[in-house]
């Protein structure tokens, strides 16, 4: 059998370069397409003819303004572009994911060759994205069934810890003062008892709704269980802390709850700690809160109780 023509080889490989799914193409030493299949062009939004020969950064400014192909998110085109110049050549390999406008997503990759022209490959990878987001949502998902707590939205007792334990060490290590609240919402047996569990749910929701809103964003709150709440409150003092509680006293004392046609009103206990050289662990300022939050309620409910350690 007499071999097969180079020329009949590199038709069949042309060939195939064109029928391909994926996308090709070779920029030339000063970064003009020389070469590509049609796909690599529709990929920058223009058809082979008139992508054939333009430079790379007319290319991306095409690919900016167009409504399909590459999605290029920046309101700096120009820098955007100079940036991209400084790795195009900055090693011999380098592989990307891109998404493009109508949602698909592609791995390109860039190979250095001969006399600086770079070699382009890129291949869809959509179905490998679709399912990767689908993880990340279903793992988000499952991290906040298991780190917060349904009805309140706030933390649950184990996060609640993991996390305040977290802070107290980093502002023990920055000499930043902490101060925690433990809430009890009072005679909350008689508001199940005269609403059902329902209407304490509802009681617990409206509260902790309430305290979230005034709080501020890296603020720790979790619900420790049934209707006792935490509150840590990092770069807080004493004085700022008895604000804050009473604050929260107040509001919760002054909105009623709506149920169910009728309407009632609840207020809470605080116990106040700061933390300090001989309260610094949560072990330690939890114990403090707790027993103020005790003596608060033995004085009648409805107030805070504060103490050094």
């Amino acid at each position: 059998m007499s071999p097969i023509p180079q020329e009949h080889i590199q038709k069949i490989i042309f060939q195939g370069i064109n029928l391909t799914d994926d996308c090709l193409g070779v920029f030339d030493d000063k970064d003009m397409l020389v070469f590509c299949n049609e796909n690599l062009a529709r990929l920058f939004g223009l058809p082979i003819e008139k992508a054939l020969n333009k430079y790379f950064d007319e290319i991306i400014r095409h690919c900016h303004a167009a409504p399909g192909g590459i999605n290029i998110e920046t309101d700096d085109i120009e820098q955007w572009i100079i940036d991209a110049n400084q790795k195009r050549r900055s090693q011999c390999f380098r592989a990307f994911e891109t998404d493009l406008k109508d949602g698909r997503w592609v791995l390109v990759t860039e190979q250095l060759v001969e006399d600086q022209h770079i070699f382009m490959y890129c291949s869809d990878i959509t179905d490998k994205k679709k399912y990767e987001f689908e993880i990340k949502k279903k793992s988000e998902e499952l991290f906040t069934l298991a780190t917060t707590d349904s009805l309140t939205q706030t933390y649950t007792r184990r996060h609640f810890y993991q996390q305040a334990e977290r802070e107290l060490s980093r502002c023990h290590r920055e000499d930043i003062t902490c101060a925690l609240l433990m809430i009890d919402l009072d005679y909350f047996k008689k508001i199940n008892d005269q609403y059902g569990h329902a209407g304490g749910d509802k009681a617990l929701e409206h509260f902790s709704k309430g305290i979230r809103q005034q709080l501020r964003e890296h603020d720790l709150v979790g619900r420790l269980g049934g209707e006792e709440f935490a509150i840590l409150l990092p770069g807080t003092d004493k004085s700022t802390s008895i604000q804050i509680a009473e604050r929260l006293r107040s509001t919760t004392e002054e909105n009623t709850v709506s149920y169910r046609g009728t309407s009632f009103n609840i207020s809470v206990s605080i116990g106040i700690a700061i933390s300090s050289n001989n309260c610094k662990t949560i072990d330690q300022i939890m114990c403090l809160a707790d027993n103020n939050l005790y003596k608060a309620k033995a004085n009648g409910r409805n107030q805070f109780y504060h103490s050094n350690a």
